[in-house]
């Protein structure tokens, strides 16, 4: 498989549902045409870099993972959701690919610059609601997956 092709398929790598811990689960829902366009003011991120291990040259092919939720949750708590689905992703390229895939610590990302990388929509691999359910509550959660090219090294 080449990297080309994978990039197309990227919405395959990531789960559609997972338990979170005792902090109830986290879920896929609606489809990609439901994905709301605007990132709203009150919104937040958290930015993951994967990358293959092989490709650790100054310049050559990532993929940003961003998951973006409203500001004022715990920010710990999405930064461990956002750890979980880039981990999920870099294991599902790997078992595809064959590589090592890499992921960067989180980086947060305050509403500005989440509003910049979401308007970059030629980079957009794939783009999904997911929703954290924990003591009868849903938390919408939006995961963008971007190509990004350039520097593999650093944080997201």
């Amino acid at each position: 498989m080449n990297w080309e092709q994978l990039w197309n398929e990227m919405d395959q790598n990531l789960p559609d549902q997972f338990v979170f811990y005792d902090l109830g689960t986290v879920e896929r829902v609606g489809s990609k045409s439901e994905v709301v366009e605007e990132i709203q003011k009150d919104q937040v991120g958290v930015a993951f870099s994967i990358f293959s291990s092989e490709d650790l040259s100054p310049v050559g092919v990532r993929s940003l993972l961003l998951l973006t939720f409203d500001e004022g949750l715990e920010t710990d708590v999405y930064m461990e959701v956002g750890n979980i689905l880039a981990s999920r992703v870099a294991g599902q390229i790997h078992r595809r690919v064959g590589e090592s895939i890499l992921i960067t610590p989180p980086l947060l990302l305050k509403n500005p610059a989440v509003q910049r990388l979401v308007q970059m929509k030629k980079h957009v691999l794939t783009d999904c609601n997911y929703q954290h359910a924990h003591n009868g509550k849903l938390i919408p959660l939006r995961v963008t997956m971007m190509k990004v090219e350039g520097d593999n090294t650093g944080n997201a």
